[in-house]
């Protein structure tokens, strides 16, 4: 946790966001909770690295497409967001392509939080974070 509040102290304002989720995810991982990103979170199938893959909240991350098909239900994760997530939960840095990415990423760490450890309270940092990002340049908010 300490590690996680220097390295997020130490970001360039540009890399701010991905330090932050690198650091939840990272976290989110120690306490036991990080979603599956290699093997079915329903059947233990791998699933190979190079594909998108079918992340269920519930689940508790990435499906076969067998389970993806019986569920129904969830977001498409493409290749690089796996990788992301993968290299995060071992302390590893992955920068992302683009702002879009980044909020990508900060809705899917608030929905597998919101699912995994919230008690039904409103989660404003999530949303304060998430409407108000600074830019690096100007110092104003997107």
């Amino acid at each position: 946790m300490a590690a996680t509040l220097d390295n997020i102290a130490a970001a360039p304002a540009e890399r701010a966001r991905e330090v932050t989720l690198a650091g939840a995810w990272r976290i989110l991982g120690e306490l036991g909770v990080a979603p599956t990103i290699d093997q079915c979170a329903e059947c233990d199938t791998t699933i190979a690295a190079a594909s998108p893959a079918m992340f269920s909240h519930p689940a508790g991350g990435v499906l076969c497409e067998t389970c993806a098909h019986l569920r129904r239900s969830g977001r498409t994760l493409p290749v690089e967001a796996r990788d992301a997530l993968r290299s995060w939960q071992v302390g590893e840095t992955y920068a992302l392509a683009d702002a879009r990415a980044g909020r990508a990423h900060q809705r899917l760490l608030r929905e597998f939080v919101r699912e995994h450890l919230s008690d039904d309270r409103p989660m404003r940092a999530f949303d304060v974070w998430e409407r108000e990002t600074l830019t690096a340049s100007s110092g104003v908010v997107e």
